[in-house]
């Protein structure tokens, strides 16, 4: 079921309407405005955004390099645990 986005010549408001299928957004005229009442509308082109896996988002990216530097620093438990069996007390 498609939603259709529209906006009404005579006060700009802009709102979705739900279809049951493609084919009945093309027959007849024009839901009437939601926010005027008129049937002065028209289909407006819909904005949309993608986003894949391929191209993360440029904030999620800057979060995982800091967590990323702030596990660098962190001494490996190996690490330590070798240094206290070797430290002479």
């Amino acid at each position: 079921m498609p939603i259709y986005e529209f906006i009404c010549d005579d006060c700009g408001y802009r709102f979705s309407k739900l279809f049951r299928t493609m084919l009945s957004a093309g027959q007849g005229p024009a839901p009437p405005c939601e926010g005027c009442g008129t049937a002065n509308t028209r289909r407006a082109v819909s904005q949309f955004a993608v986003q894949g896996a391929g191209s993360p988002d440029p904030a999620e990216r800057a979060a995982q390099r800091a967590a990323d530097s702030k596990l660098s620093t962190i001494t490996s438990r190996e690490q330590i645990d070798k240094w206290r069996r070797e430290a002479k007390y």
